[in-house]
């Protein structure tokens, strides 16, 4: 069965600075947009939550432990301007104290799909805890796997009655922007292949029709 990209993002860990990256701050330093160019803002009902800044299908939000550009469209050149725009974050921040970058790359994929069943299936120790009248509601699984310099966690979870969640976490730990940058800076395809690779070849999904 075929899986289906869902929730993708770029995130920079650190001590944003929320009053630089204002609205108008993130179209201008970000986005790099001239001064009457709008962007949209999308402001939570509640008030709680940090406001939405949304430009040609990305969105940002700037908190104050981390940035996050979210693509709205869950494809690979999407995921390229995402990375694009966290550059020019670091670029125009130099001074932000750093602590991670993190590409997240998601998907789902039914529940029947058995080459997921196969990676989550029932282990001496589900025995153990069925066997002390235990119910189990949900299973996960995770790998970490070297790349360049930083580490790719592939996390594998299922809920009972939900599909499958399958995230490729890309990451690099390290406070130097230069670094970040260079890290963030990768060929898109470079992410693809590494996807392609774990996905269909190592757990042998389907891809999407």
């Amino acid at each position: 069965m075929a899986v289906t990209a869902k929730d993708w993002s770029v995130v920079i860990v650190g001590r944003w600075n929320k009053a630089i990256l204002t609205p108008a701050g993130i179209a201008r330093r970000l986005f790099c947009l001239e001064k009457d160019i709008p962007v949209e803002v999308l402001i939570p009902l509640d008030m709680i939550a940090t406001p939405q800044v949304r430009y040609d299908k990305l969105v940002v939000v700037a908190r104050n432990d981390r940035l996050i550009i979210q693509p709205e469209e869950f494809t690979y050149s999407s995921l390229a301007r995402a990375m694009e725009i966290g550059v020019h974050a670091l670029r125009s921040l130099p001074e932000t104290p750093l602590s991670a970058v993190g590409i997240n790359v998601k998907w789902s994929a039914p529940l029947e799909t058995e080459a997921l069943q196969d990676v989550t299936k029932k282990t001496g120790f589900d025995n153990l805890l069925s066997e002390s009248d235990f119910v189990i509601s949900g299973r996960s699984i995770a790998r970490t796997l070297d790349w360049r310099g930083g580490r790719i966690t592939v996390a594998i979870s299922e809920e009972y009655g939900e599909p499958f969640e399958i995230l490729l976490n890309f990451e690099l730990r390290s406070s130097d922007s230069k670094q970040q940058i260079d890290w963030l800076s990768a060929n898109v395809q470079d992410i693809e292949e590494q996807v392609t690779l774990i996905l269909y070849q190592c757990i042998q999904l389907q891809p999407e029709a």
